[in-house]
């Protein structure tokens, strides 16, 4: 109806097909009329995906479209982490809060280590001269991190001694930072090495 309108409004038919045209959204990349819509910006913008290049973009309110993301060609279920700088699975990150089927814009692991961080008022500067200086490996332990190191610190202080793995950071958990329980731990495992 109202392509009718317009039409015989100015009775052109090629501003009709300008009408038509400008309403049917195109990739900004390859200028592809398939596509589909995605997700949302944090700024909460309908994210649309090229089909054919895959590219992630937006459609700004003046109509033009500004590309995000480029994914991997063969995995559609990708997302961008700001923090590592990498495309990954859309596994590695967790669910928003708000629902909606979106996801928090860090990976699972940049995300825990920058909780980790807050909680125990470090800068990721001072977090990566632990890493080198314990040649990326437990402190106790010795066996080189797989996943995301433990930030171990004094409980009573608060200050921080280094960087456990999980097995270690949960053993020395256990038994509370208290020295004469660690001790009789030991003689424990001597004596029953010797029987």
């Amino acid at each position: 109806m109202s392509s009718i309108l317009i039409f015989s409004a100015f009775g052109n038919i090629n501003y009709f097909l300008y009408i038509a045209k400008k309403n049917i959204m195109e990739c900004p990349r390859c200028n592809s009329e398939d596509i589909k819509k995605v997700g949302f910006t944090s700024a909460n913008n309908q994210v649309y995906r090229c089909k054919t290049c895959k590219k992630d973009f937006v459609n700004n309110k003046s109509g033009k479209s500004r590309q995000l993301r480029e994914l991997h060609p063969d995995i559609s279920d990708t997302r961008y982490c700001p923090t590592c700088n990498e495309y990954l699975h859309i596994s590695n990150f967790y669910k928003n809060k708000k629902g909606h089927g979106r996801y928090q814009s860090n990976c699972k692991s940049c995300d825990l280590l920058r909780i980790r961080l807050d909680r125990f008022k470090i800068t990721e500067d001072k977090y990566n001269s632990f890493i080198i200086n314990q040649g990326n490996r437990c402190k106790i332990c010795g066996n080189t991190f797989i996943k995301t190191p433990h930030i171990d610190h004094d409980h009573v202080t608060g200050k921080v001694r280094g960087l456990l793995c999980g097995d270690c950071n949960r053993g020395l958990g256990g038994f509370k930072d208290n020295l004469k329980s660690l001790l009789s731990a030991i003689k424990y495992i001597k004596e029953s090495l010797e029987n």
